[in-house]
């Protein structure tokens, strides 16, 4: 109970971060490996970008919790900011990603002529389209919270 109470607001976020990062990549997993117009169109820029996100916000709920003195405190302290910039700037570029290889999909799913709007506008590409637009809102909560949760402090300043 004391290691939940001496967290902070930044360290909270972060972990928010983290799940939110966590439940878009499986989102991203499912719109990739389901039956529709995005089976198997992978980007693997996307997904190494969320990987590293996900280890340098589970690095951060870690590393905020060692205290150390001296030169090695404040080196570890730069670090872990730098961390939590990354976190943000990793999943936006994932989300960026994301639309990238979904953007003609979506165009061409949505918005055919209607000459062939019946054949494309199956229940399996309009599912996938789905997908890939819930996997889209979920990247960009977990950006925002991850941007948030850069300005907020990783240790309280009376913890022990």
């Amino acid at each position: 109970m004391n290691f939940i109470k001496k967290q902070t607001i930044g360290n909270w976020l972060t972990l928010a971060a983290l799940v939110f990062a966590l439940i878009s990549a499986i989102i991203y997993g499912v719109n990739v490996g389901s039956a529709g117009y995005f089976k198997g169109r992978t980007s693997e820029p996307l997904v190494a970008a969320t990987v590293i996100a996900i280890l340098f916000a589970a690095a951060i709920l870690v590393l905020s919790s060692l205290k150390f003195k001296g030169i090695v405190g404040k080196v570890l302290d730069i670090v872990i900011g730098a961390m939590k910039i990354l976190v943000a700037v990793l999943l936006i570029f994932a989300l960026l990603q994301f639309v990238a290889t979904r953007v003609e999909g979506l165009g061409f799913i949505y918005f055919s002529n209607a000459d062939v709007i019946q054949e494309v506008q199956t229940p399996a590409n309009l599912a996938s389209a789905s997908t890939a637009v819930t996997g889209f809102v979920f990247y960009g909560i977990a950006w925002l919270i991850a941007v948030v949760a850069a300005f907020f402090g990783f240790r309280k300043k009376n913890a022990d």
